[in-house]
């Protein structure tokens, strides 16, 4: 169990990504650990479809130094920070070959977050933060409002609203709760992270945020010199044959239209859409003429913006609430390369669930991750209509496409 697990999109990888790898590589004194990457497949955290396919992402990933890229899936990836990072750090645990759980942060240390972690699971904490949602507050402002009211405000040289402040550092402290929840047998590693902000979009100095880069390719400018070269190549392939950049703007009828035969109560089902936020969407969906629209008029201070993208995905993709409540049930190889293909063979021994590589094994599947595989096929042919092109979009990709293997395997 030598193996350094990472969870994130890649939506694409960058030249930050890259640094991340290769710094927990260094953190933990092995420059030659294997990285093994538990990535969104066709949807991400922040309520959107992803840039990239998962399989053109995922052989990114390795060429920006990943060993194996496994799929983290749709229920689980889109959906809250804590329902993410728990979903991940159970994947990794299920591996039985990571003894290390590498994130970025703003602060770059770990003891600040580990002290600030004991704080966030006090009753006294729970108490206050549940407090501040009954008095209207988002999510993430009720948590920021209970470490200012109750926790003691000098961590080292970081105040514990000052971490908050952070997305990586809030996102980190998800991962040491599920360490902590699961007895997930990881050690934790911290980096800073480097050059541009969580969607900064400053893209001087090599080193661009995710979102920043996803907009460009969204206006069809060149991403050279922020991205590894190997990467860049695969955008551009992308890009060029029209499967890339992928957005819900993209055809955006097609989603509202979707959203017209779906009834309030539809709506309230939804994970996250309680609160009255499912009636709201619903009465939003009714009289909007844009997705724009939809969101603007359902929001309010209660709920994020984060949170109103994922519901109405959600929505539009038919992702049941009840899938975000169970865990991963299978561990699905995207790309791997020769190291990789060492850790899929150790996995037939030490892993706790179901290794698919070839697509066509999930067959062999019991009948509630089928239900899994096959929302993910579902999702991918809904998806395949909001490429730039449609030329490629007949359904059955999933089971058409196999994992990317590194040529040196």
């Amino acid at each position: 169990m030598d193996a350094i697990g990472i969870i994130a999109e890649y939506n694409p990888p960058h030249n930050g990504h890259a640094y991340h790898m290769a710094a927990a590589r260094s953190a933990v004194g092995r420059p030659d650990a294997p990285v093994i990457c538990v990535m969104s497949g066709s949807v991400t955290q922040r309520g959107e479809p992803a840039v990239m396919s998962k399989w053109a992402r995922a052989e990114a990933a390795v060429k920006a130094g990943a060993n194996l890229v496994l799929e983290l899936p749709a229920p689980f990836a889109c959906a809250s920070a804590e329902r993410f990072a728990r979903a991940g750090v159970h994947m990794l645990a299920l591996t039985g070959q990571a003894g290390f759980l590498a994130f970025g942060s703003e602060c770059g240390e770990l003891e600040p977050l580990t002290r600030l972690c004991d704080h966030m699971e006090t009753p006294e904490f729970d108490a206050e933060c549940r407090s501040a949602l009954g008095a209207g507050m988002s999510y993430p402002s009720a948590v920021a409002a209970a470490a200012r009211r109750i926790i003691p405000q000098t961590h080292g040289a970081y105040g514990a609203a000052s971490l908050l402040d952070g997305p990586n550092n809030t996102l980190g402290l998800c991962y040491l709760k599920a360490l902590r929840g699961l007895g997930a047998p990881m050690t934790p590693v911290t980096t800073a992270r480097r050059g541009a902000l969580h969607d900064e979009p400053d893209v001087s100095g090599g080193f661009a945020s995710a979102s920043a880069l996803r907009g460009m390719m969204m206006r069809r400018q060149p991403v050279d010199g922020l991205v590894p070269g190997g990467v860049l190549d695969i955008i551009r392939r992308e890009c060029d044959a029209g499967r890339a950049p992928v957005s819900l703007f993209t055809y955006e009828r097609v989603t509202l239209a979707a959203f017209r035969r779906l009834n309030e109560d539809d709506w309230a089902a939804l994970t996250d859409a309680s609160e009255g936020l499912g009636s709201r969407l619903y009465r939003a969906a009714r009289g909007a003429g844009s997705l724009r629209e939809l969101l603007e008029t359902a929001k309010t201070k209660r709920y994020t913006m984060a949170r109103l993208r994922r519901v109405v995905l959600r929505a539009y993709l038919g992702i049941p609430a009840l899938m975000s409540e169970k865990q991963p049930p299978y561990l699905r190889a995207l790309a791997f390369d020769a190291e990789g293909a060492k850790l899929l063979r150790a996995m037939r021994v030490t892993a706790r669930a179901p290794v698919m590589v070839k697509p066509a094994s999930y067959r062999k599947l019991d009948a509630d991750a089928r239900e899994f595989f096959e929302l993910e096929c579902a999702i991918t042919d809904i998806l395949a209509f909001h490429r730039p092109s449609l030329t490629d979009c007949a359904a059955g990709a999933e089971l058409r496409t196999g994992p990317s293997v590194a040529e040196n395997v």
